[in-house]
């Protein structure tokens, strides 16, 4: 989709302590295959957020999905649920500039 509308429409989400992806996994592969030198991105307090275990009510602490990443990579597909709906990830950010973007930038 992003290809269609030429710009990424949601940011990704990233914990802004351990700077692990939250939400937008996909977003951001598609961006590495699209060859996007950078992505839009929302920082969030991990404390902040709510989390849960998907398809259990066995409780999930963000340090455990932390402790994961960093020993095995990202948790499996649809595992995990951060409650995202009380913050605006919408953008609006074409590729061209994600491609280029501006000198001194990192």
């Amino acid at each position: 989709m992003h290809v269609r509308w030429g710009a990424m429409r949601r940011r990704v989400v990233v914990d802004a302590v351990d700077h692990v992806v939250l939400d937008g996994h996909h977003r951001l592969a598609v961006a590495h295959r699209l060859g996007l030198r950078c992505v839009p991105v929302l920082l969030v307090d991990p404390t902040a957020v709510a989390l849960s275990r998907r398809g259990t009510e066995e409780p999930l602490l963000h340090s455990e999905v932390v402790e994961h990443v960093r020993r095995r990579g990202v948790m499996p597909p649809r595992s995990t649920k951060y409650d995202l709906s009380s913050m605006d990830v919408t953008c609006s950010v074409s590729l061209d500039r994600l491609r280029h973007p501006p000198a001194g930038s990192p």
